[in-house]
This record gives C-alpha cells, sequence and structure tokens, in this order.
C-alpha cells in the first residue's frame, strides 16, 4: 500500500468548497480564461466578469424552470459563452453535464441516437446548445427544453442565486467507454475540489502559473484543469478542440506566446505536436514550460522521447515531461511525477510480465524487454493499493489498482450494479493493472483489455505502440484484440496508402512483431482512415472494433496472415 498524506482540504486551502463560491473569490483578481479562435481575435474573459455573466446565465435558466441538482446537459464547442454557461449552471445549484461532439460526419446519424441517449440516462430539464447547433435539432427532447448559448448571455445577474454546499452534485462525467457502456460519473463540489487541490499541491501550482489546453470540455482532464485555474487563480489559454486537430501547431504557439508553465495532453497530442515542430521550424520559446502532463490514455515512452527532443530544440527542460495516472471515477489524478523529476523509465522483462504476472527489471533495449513509465506517486489524501482479489500484492507484482481518495465518485449515475462493481468500502476498483516500483504506481495496461494466448497474459498496447511508430500508420488509429474463442489475436492498423503499399506495411508489421514480441499476431489488418470506431474523447473502442471484424465489417485495404 502507498500513501500521501498531508492532504489539505479545499475550504482550507482555497478558502471555498463549493465552486460558486470559488469563482466569487477569483473575481477579486485580475486573472481569466483566454480563448483562441483560429482566424479571430483573442477573447479574454476575466473572472470578475465571468462571475458577472455566470450570475445572469443562472438567473435565465432559474426563469426557464432550473432547480437545484437539476441535470443541465451542454452541447457546444469550447468558447467563452461556454465557460459563463457551465459556471452559470454552478451558480444556479444545478448539474454541470458536458456532452460530447461528433467527432465524423459519417457518424452523425448515430450521434442523435446516443445524444438522446445520454439526456435520458442523465435525466436532463434542459439542453443548452451552441448557437450554430439550434437549427440543427428539435425545440425539444420529450420533456428536455432546447436553450441556445445565446439565450443565456443576458449580461449580469443577482451576486448568489442559489447556495449549494460540498455534498451537492457537481457534475455528472460520461466515461469514455472503451471497454464498456459508457457510465456517467457523479462527483459532488467537494469530491471535484478534492482532486483540485490535490493536484494543485503536487504540482506545486500557485497563481504565477499559466496554463495552456486543447482539451475538449466534455473530457474530465479539460474540464478539471478549467476549474484550477480559478482556484489558484491563475490563466488559462482555451484551445478550441477542432482547432487543434486541424492545426496541431496552434498548442505549442500558444504555449510559447502565452509563456505557459503547464499544460497537459495524451500521447496523441504530444505525437502530433512533436511531429509539427519538426516538420514546421519556426521562432518558438518553450522554456517557461515547467509541467507538459501526460495521461488519460496509455502513455508510450517512445512518444514524450520524441516531444521531449522537438520541444527541448525550443527551450522546454526534459524535466518538464509529467506522466500521470487517474480516471474519471477519482475526478482526475490520482498519481502524477512531481515537477522537476520528469519521466522515469522502466525496462522489464517481457516474459515475466506476461507469463507470471512478476517484475524483473533488464537493462534498456535487452531483447524480450518491454518499456514502462513511473507515473509518479499518489497525490495528497489518496491511497494506491495492488491486490489480487482481496490480498494485497507487494512492490514487483502485477495486479489490479486500488485507489482511495477523498475525490472517488458518489456513484456511477442511475446505475447502483455498476457502482457495487467498483466500489467496496470505500475502495476503487479501477479495473487498471500495475506495479508498484518503491513509491511509484507502474501501470501495465487494462485488464478487460488482455489477450490471453497459450496462458499468456498479452498486452494490446505493445503492439499498438509498436506498429504506431510505423511510417504509413496512423498514429492513435491502431487496435490489438484477441477472439477468446480460438485464442487469436488481430491488429488493426489504419493507413491511407494505396493497395500495393498498404500490402507491403503490413507484411512489415507482422514481421516486425513476431521478432520483436513474445506472440505474433495470427492476422494484421490495414483498414482505411476513420474506419476504427472511436468514443467521444477519440479512443479507439476496442470491443466495437472486434465486433465489426466478427461481422467482415472493416474496410480492409490489405492484410498479412501469420502462417
Amino acid at each position: 500500500m502507498t500513501a500521501q498524506s498531508l492532504f489539505a482540504p479545499p475550504a482550507l486551502r482555497f478558502g471555498s468548497s463549493t465552486l460558486p463560491a470559488l469563482l466569487r473569490r477569483a473575481a477579486a483578481s485580475d486573472r481569466g480564461y483566454t480563448v483562441l479562435r483560429q482566424g479571430e481575435a483573442d477573447r479574454r474573459l476575466s473572472f470578475a466578469e465571468l462571475s458577472r455573466k455566470a450570475a445572469g446565465a443562472a438567473a435565465a435558466l432559474r426563469q426557464q424552470g432550473m432547480q437545484r441538482g437539476d441535470r443541465v446537459c451542454l452541447l457546444a464547442p469550447t468558447s467563452a459563452e461556454l465557460l459563463v454557461a457551465i459556471w452559470g449552471v454552478w451558480a444556479g445549484g444545478g448539474v454541470v453535464v458536458v456532452l460530447s461532439l461528433p467527432t465524423r460526419l459519417s457518424e452523425l446519424d448515430g450521434y442523435a441516437t446516443e445524444l438522446t441517449q445520454r439526456l435520458e440516462q442523465a435525466g436532463a430539464s434542459v439542453l443548452v446548445v451552441a448557437d450554430e447547433f439550434a437549427d440543427m435539432l428539435p425545440s425539444s427532447f420529450g420533456d428536455v427544453r432546447v436553450q441556445t448559448l445565446a439565450e443565456l448571455d443576458i449580461g449580469e445577474g443577482p451576486e448568489a442565486v442559489e447556495a449549494v454546499t460540498e455534498a451537492d452534485l457537481a457534475v455528472l462525467q460520461f466515461t469514455s467507454g472503451t471497454t464498456a457502456r459508457s457510465r456517467a460519473v457523479a462527483l459532488t463540489h467537494g469530491q471535484l475540489l478534492s482532486n483540485v487541490s490535490a493536484l494543485s499541491d503536487a504540482l506545486a501550482l500557485s497563481p504565477a502559473d499559466r496554463g495552456a489546453s486543447w482539451l475538449p470540455l466534455f473530457h474530465d482532464m479539460g474540464l478539471i484543469i478549467m476549474v484550477v485555474a480559478v482556484a489558484h487563480p491563475g490563466d488559462l489559454v482555451l484551445i478550441p478542440t477542432e482547432d487543434f486537430a486541424r492545426r496541431p501547431g496552434c498548442w505549442m504557439d500558444a504555449v510559447s506566446r502565452f509563456r505557459a508553465t503547464v499544460t497537459v495532453s495524451p500521447s496523441t497530442g504530444y505525437a502530433l505536436a512533436a511531429k509539427d515542430l519538426r516538420w514546421r521550424p519556426r521562432d518558438l520559446d518553450l522554456s517557461a514550460l515547467r509541467i507538459a502532463g501526460n495521461g488519460a490514455e496509455p502513455i508510450d515512452p517512445a512518444v514524450l522521447d520524441t516531444f521531449a527532443k522537438a520541444a527541448g530544440a525550443y527551450g522546454m527542460s526534459r524535466a518538464a515531461l509529467c506522466p500521470m495516472y487517474g480516471l474519471a471515477e477519482v475526478t482526475l489524478a490520482a498519481t502524477v511525477v512531481r515537477p522537476d523529476t520528469g519521466m522515469r523509465e522502466l525496462s522489464v522483462c517481457r516474459d515475466e510480465l506476461e507469463s507470471a504476472r512478476s517484475v524483473r527489471m533488464v537493462e534498456p533495449g535487452e531483447p524480450g524487454s518491454r518499456r514502462l513509465v513511473a507515473c509518479g506517486t499518489p497525490v495528497p489524501g489518496t491511497t494506491i493499493e495492488i491486490r489480487d482479489g482481496d490480498d494485497a500484492l507487494p512492490p514487483g507484482r502485477v495486479g489490479e489498482i486500488y485507489v482511495h481518495s477523498p475525490s472517488t465518485m458518489s456513484a456511477y449515475w442511475r446505475d447502483p450494479e455498476g457502482t457495487a462493481d467498483v466500489l467496496h468500502q470505500g475502495w476503487l476498483r479501477t479495473g487498471d493493472l500495475g506495479f508498484m516500483d518503491g513509491d511509484d504506481l507502474v501501470v501495465c495496461g487494462r485488464s478487460k483489455d488482455m489477450i490471453i494466448v497459450g496462458g499468456r497474459n498479452l498486452y494490446p498496447e505493445d503492439y499498438e505502440q509498436l506498429a504506431a511508430g510505423r511510417a504509413g500508420v496512423r498514429r492513435g488509429n491502431v487496435v490489438a484484440f484477441g477472439l477468446p474463442e480460438s485464442e487469436r489475436m488481430v491488429v488493426v492498423a489504419e493507413s491511407r496508402l494505396a493497395p500495393d503499399e498498404a500490402r507491403r506495411l503490413a507484411q512489415e508489421l507482422l514481421v516486425d512483431m513476431t521478432r520483436e514480441l513474445s506472440h505474433a499476431p495470427e492476422e494484421v489488418l490495414i483498414v482505411q482512415s476513420g474506419a476504427l470506431p472511436k468514443t467521444s474523447s477519440g479512443k479507439v473502442q476496442r470491443d466495437r472494433c472486434r465486433q465489426r471484424y466478427r461481422a467482415s465489417e472493416l474496410p480492409v485495404t490489405a492484410s498479412a496472415t501469420r502462417t
């Protein structure tokens, strides 16, 4: 068991234990948000202006019948208007439910069904949408009223609209649903701010810090970073996710221009940033960046190496690399690497990891080794335990990660069975596999994703990371999965290559995996760009990929089969 003590409750650290009170405190500062929009002037929204406008939005929602505890769903790209609406819901005593936007035009029909299901799942009273979406949606979904962001922009409102307590619900956060159906994580004001306080302490955050984020506000990391800025208070630059997707270079441009000290992203974001920095040399200064947080998906040490080299040419210290581990069920962060520590990589024997779930360190680059990354120590107030069933395991043994934290969710919303499956006497069963190395947590993979072949526990991340590093493969668009009924493994990768080149790529990937990994997949498929189903946060949905493979529904360009 590894624990971190000296936890400062939100009321002690911030002088506030609810989000509306936090914003009122921040309004006395000169800090705020800056929203960047491609082709438009920057929109500065000070916390003082945000507080006044949020009170007005709260009044508008109350006029439309919103009551304390009502769930308000929001559907819009990152904008100043969305920020006002989110804080307006909290000011009015409501529960914020930021919904994901469709990721592909080809999935609009399916998205409409998903939207209806999530409104019903949340039990929403209101759906607030960006003005440009109003004409594409009905005026209501059953009992759910549809309002636009413009309708909430009525100017200033009364300073205090509805008193809330730290025990009141603040957020319903939908999980990504990579291995199971998406669930709604219910978080109170106290739980959310407990994680903000712990993360702030672990990263030594202060009002002097300046953040930059391209993450969507429906993502737990994007939403919590938005709150962290108000908590200190400090300046935060927000880049709409769709702008980052079109031009990844805008992220590091913003870090340089605003002298950002803190930023966060999954590995895929750092891969895109590294590629942009290499391909588009320009005048940047990244020397102020002291924390480059990495989480939300498996951490690829090769990606962070590449980013550190590319960003290092512009002044970023390698010590800024900050791997972390967390999940929506604990609000956001469970462990983080402390500032100025940097990424610590481990090289372990793959055979012993797969066959015996034990850890033996080997020399880096040794044949049969696997690269893993230490995700740091628990944030204050959080305890980590590695278990095999009900038994706690010693350091160096792989088991399931359990977390005990004051920021752990109350429940999955309206899902008592799902809640009972993961919450046990205050402990959260994460479903992730890992081990302790000293005080550091090392994550190996997810138990539901494991591929069992011939008694070995194979980690799909090894196959996905190997493929993602090859020319012609779209990074972040690879999936490996098993077929339990036949103990076969399949790897699927997206590529824009023509059929002849795709055939060569499939064969090369099969050869590489045979040579470098302990078990070669039975089949490697190259599919068209955009073919792999993804979650709202851009993660490949492994189960749906497996289903499409079984139904022969994947648009295969080329394949290679092990003989």
